[in-house]
């Protein structure tokens, strides 16, 4: 039923241009500079336009119209990335586009585009998701094509487990809980003023999702302002993920002065454990690179026994090959010493605390945290 009442919305997205448009383009009037087209034109020009998702990295992987381009409006060298692709005159049309006939970002970029000396640049407004239910075969959702109308989540539901900080409050003190803060470092200026907050930026959180580490916990997860859980939200569902929450509007929504306190930088020096890596040298299973691979990414640990890591840095201090960085790293996983995964081109580790900690290898966080890695390493 919902996907034919998407579908029922989508057709009338896709339809000819009328006097209700503003209803469905409510950002048309603003840019009255930039040439939009609606999903019959789109659909007309596809396979001879150059189309351009304009983006984060992290929506373009949740969807994406299969031969789009992917230059992220928030990177400075944009117009840059966009100029791979087609020459500033061009009877080739070149076609943006973001999520739905909300999202500005597109037609800022057509903007910064004409700004350029670009010509035949148009705005498709109605989004990806509208395109969804008219084409999910020009349509790749989690990876999958032809994309599939059902596995679209609907508004109602990401509503349902948004919460706000009294109801986020209560669920934080309850038994199997983990409260995680998805934010990279640079936003982490205040947090929820609530205890046990871990802080696991995006890029290993939706790798440990992927690899089911907590899959038996109850997730509390919020970030800057709200917009990245409707994206994380994907990811969750599709590693069978059901006991979680967001906080509703992020940090941002959030009273400073009550519910919100400044969150403590601790000056803990990366401790090692002598014994552990005295048996990791003789580990008759481990060769040289494997020792000198584990040293590094000892020293690499920023929050608790997680670690995010370029694999172009390390082949340069390490002087070996990628196939032979990821062999190492399968072994010194096989020896259970860590825990790794690939994404994009960088390694995400999460080391035995055992080994390598960033302050006092004592108390109830390091404790927990040893026996949460035993329980991986089994699995």
């Amino acid at each position: 039923m919902f996907a034919l009442c998407c579908l029922l919305v989508a057709l009338s997205i896709a339809s000819t241009v009328t006097a209700t448009d503003e209803q469905y383009f409510p950002l048309r009037p603003f840019y009255p500079a930039v040439k939009t087209i609606d999903t019959n034109r789109f659909l007309e020009i596809y396979f001879d336009a150059i189309i351009i998702d304009v983006r984060s990295r992290f929506e373009f992987d949740v969807v994406h119209i299969n031969k789009a381009k992917h230059a992220p409006l928030s990177e400075d060298d944009f117009i840059a990335s966009i100029r791979r692709y087609r020459s500033l005159i061009s009877e080739t049309p070149m076609v943006f586009y973001c999520n739905d006939p909300a999202c500005s970002s597109a037609f800022r970029a057509v903007l910064l585009a004409q700004a350029a000396g670009y010509t035949n640049v148009f705005v498709y407004d109605a989004g990806v998701f509208p395109l969804l239910m008219v084409a999910p075969e020009k349509i790749t959702l989690m990876a999958t094509t032809p994309a599939q109308p059902d596995l679209v989540i609907s508004n109602e539901y990401y509503k349902r487990v948004r919460i706000d900080f009294e109801e986020f409050k209560k669920r934080s003190s309850r038994m199997g809980t983990m409260l995680i803060d998805i934010r990279d470092i640079y936003n982490r200026v205040h947090e929820p003023r609530l205890k046990n907050v871990r802080n696991i930026p995006m890029e290993p959180f939706i790798k440990a999702v992927t690899n089911r580490i907590w899959a038996e916990k109850k997730l509390l997860i919020f970030d800057q302002n709200g917009k990245k859980t409707r994206w994380l939200q994907y990811f969750l569902q599709a590693n069978g993920y059901s006991d979680y929450v967001f906080l509703r509007g992020g940090m941002e929504r959030l009273d400073l002065r009550t519910q919100a306190q400044m969150v403590t930088r601790t000056s803990s020096e990366i401790n090692l454990n002598q014994q552990r890596l005295r048996e990791l040298t003789m580990d008759n299973r481990l060769t040289p690179l494997d020792v000198e691979l584990m040293i590094l990414l000892a020293g690499t640990v920023g929050f608790e026994n997680h670690a995010v890591i370029k694999r172009d840095r390390f082949l340069e201090l390490l002087g070996c090959t990628m196939e032979q960085l990821d062999k190492s790293a399968k072994r010194l996983q096989d020896g259970g010493f860590l825990l790794f995964g690939k994404y994009r081109n960088s390694l995400i580790v999460h080391i035995d605390p055992r080994l390598a900690w960033k302050g006092k290898m004592s108390g109830d966080l390091w404790t927990d945290r040893v026996r949460e890695f035993a329980a991986s390493i089994r699995k």
